[in-house]
């Protein structure tokens, strides 16, 4: 996950080949252990998803209701 954190504003222009997955939320893989017999997949959040996420948690911080905010 990027850190937005330092930043005022965040600007993003997803381009044609940017996928919904990686600008919103989409399922990557994870790699295999020599055990596993079957794919899997982790759901992780794109660009956009982080900057929201990122945007409700300043926003509680600096009204301080840093207690109320829900972690995803």
């Amino acid at each position: 996950m990027q850190n937005f954190k330092d930043k005022e504003e965040f600007i993003s222009q997803p381009s044609t080949k940017t996928s919904y997955e990686d600008f919103i939320e989409g399922i990557k893989p994870i790699k295999a252990d020599d055990e596993d017999s079957f794919l899997k997949y982790e759901i992780q959040d794109g660009l956009f998803m982080q900057a929201c996420i990122e945007a409700a948690y300043n926003y509680h911080v600096k009204n301080n209701q840093a207690d109320q905010v829900v972690s995803s």
